[in-house]
């Protein structure tokens, strides 16, 4: 990746701070091998990687959606990095009970931001097999993870105090019958 820095040297170091804890819990899933100029190669040469994905493979069936977000690493990237600021107060307000979904959790930011918070106590993570599954998993341990099948094939069977479903809707081939499912 060093080799791959030098013709990108608009990245400097100076560029890419404020480093947050965003980052320090990508460096700590890497072993601590994770520098910040790797994430921004990793980032920006996954991005294009992810948009000739993005436009050449077809997401259409549960097969082909899981090939797709297995992949590329780039999602977990972008996730953390666009998620670095986020937070979910009015989830945090209206959530009364124990037990929170997320469903098509990706890194599971929902559920970081919240349990960091100190609710709920119970969590469950859904999501399709891939690099941000698995990070989501490493950052929630003790939660309990889930892959569904994206047909009519869902793995909830529990009744939840409140469940997210942040960007999945439009990444699934049903989206009412998921919906129905949720509720």
């Amino acid at each position: 990746w060093k080799d791959r820095l030098a013709r990108y040297p608009l990245y400097t170091s100076s560029r890419l701070r404020p480093y947050g804890r965003w980052f320090r819990e990508l460096r700590a899933y890497h072993r601590g091998s994770f520098t910040p100029e790797e994430f921004w190669v990793r980032y920006t040469l996954g991005r294009q990687h992810a948009a000739s994905l993005w436009g050449t493979k077809s997401r259409e069936t549960e097969a082909q959606i899981h090939a797709f977000y297995g992949e590329s690493d780039y999602w977990l990237y972008r996730q953390a990095y666009v998620h670095r600021r986020s937070t979910f107060y009015w989830i945090s307000d209206a959530l009364r009970g124990a037990w929170f979904c997320e469903y098509g959790c990706g890194i599971a930011p929902v559920s970081s931001w919240l349990r960091r918070r100190g609710k709920p106590r119970l969590y469950t993570l859904v999501d399709v097999p891939s690099a941000m599954f698995d990070f989501a998993k490493w950052r929630m341990k003790g939660a309990e993870a889930l892959t569904p099948g994206l047909g009519n094939d869902y793995p909830l069977t529990k009744m939840y105090d409140g469940i997210a479903c942040l960007d999945v809707l439009e990444h699934v081939p049903d989206p009412l019958s998921l919906v129905q499912h949720l509720v």
